[in-house]
């Protein structure tokens, strides 16, 4: 992905299901503000948390995705469509949605994590940032 692309992205909306009980999720959104800042929300099982990441932590994750893990190239494996994302689907154990300015959008649904590239490495960074 080229760098002006990724400065396009205006928000990143990542739920999960919970292992323990499929009715309880864990969200968190980030809208990303002109100069780069993640304002976030969290909301983990009911309790809410908003804040703002810096740039750098926004940036992060963002090449974290798309340079390191390549999600763009691997889309077969694991592309969705907005109208996907509804928790009543009990088969999508996650569900990331990035959202840019010129209002595309790249989803990515969650359904096995023994044969989706890069499962657990998603899972695990959003849940180091709803855990900050």
């Amino acid at each position: 992905m080229t760098k002006q692309r990724k400065k396009e992205i205006v928000s990143l909306s990542f739920w999960r299901r919970d292992p323990r009980s499929v009715g309880r999720f864990q969200n968190i959104r980030i809208n990303i503000d002109e100069e780069g800042q993640g304002l976030y929300t969290i909301d983990k099982f009911g309790k809410t948390k908003e804040g703002c990441y810096p740039k750098e932590k926004t940036e992060e994750t963002i090449d974290y995705l798309f340079d390191e893990l390549k999600i763009e190239s691997r889309l077969k494996d694991y592309q969705a469509y907005s109208y996907e994302d509804s928790k009543d689907n009990y088969a999508i154990s996650f569900f990331l949605k990035i959202e840019y300015k010129d209002l595309t959008y790249l989803a990515i649904k969650g359904t096995n994590p023994a044969n989706e590239p890069h499962y657990k490495d998603i899972v695990s960074h959003f849940e180091k940032l709803m855990n900050e």
